[in-house]
């Protein structure tokens, strides 16, 4: 939802998409968990945020195959090594050649959603975040 959603609506009817095209809208939390898991690839645009995209984390773990800007440069660090696919900050041009190349390689599609899953899996885990607060605390003289 937002200022520009009655443009796009019009967009999408105009070229004829309604029928491939489903715009959500604000969604409840657990709405997004099945909205994820019902997507093949996700696609993050944003050029605001914090330093670690959540919403890009949350997509990895959903087995999607990510394209993001690099606003936050964290993205372009989730998104290496085959995970997904990092493009230039409002680059259209760059963003929707990968959006397509997505859309026409389902095989890669899959095989990057399983690649961030299992990063997401190891990296994010709570056996990590805990590992990482017992360092941070250590250093800090602090006892967790």
């Amino acid at each position: 939802d937002g200022p520009l959603r009655s443009t796009v609506q019009q967009d999408v009817q105009a070229r004829g998409l309604r029928d491939q095209c489903l715009l959500w809208g604000e969604c409840a939390h657990a709405e997004v968990i099945s909205l994820l898991a019902m997507s093949d690839i996700f696609l993050y645009t944003s050029t605001r945020g914090a330093c670690l995209s959540m919403a890009v984390l949350e997509a990895m773990a959903s087995s999607c195959a990510v394209i993001a800007s690099t606003r936050p440069l964290s993205n372009a660090r989730l998104l290496a090594d085959g995970r997904g696919i990092a493009v230039a900050a409002e680059d259209v041009s760059q963003t929707s050649q990968a959006l397509m190349r997505l859309l026409s390689e389902p095989a890669l599609c899959r095989q990057m959603g399983g690649l961030a899953r299992d990063y997401v899996a190891v990296e994010h885990s709570a056996a990590q975040f805990r590992q990482t607060l017992l360092k941070v605390s250590q250093w800090k003289g602090v006892e967790v």
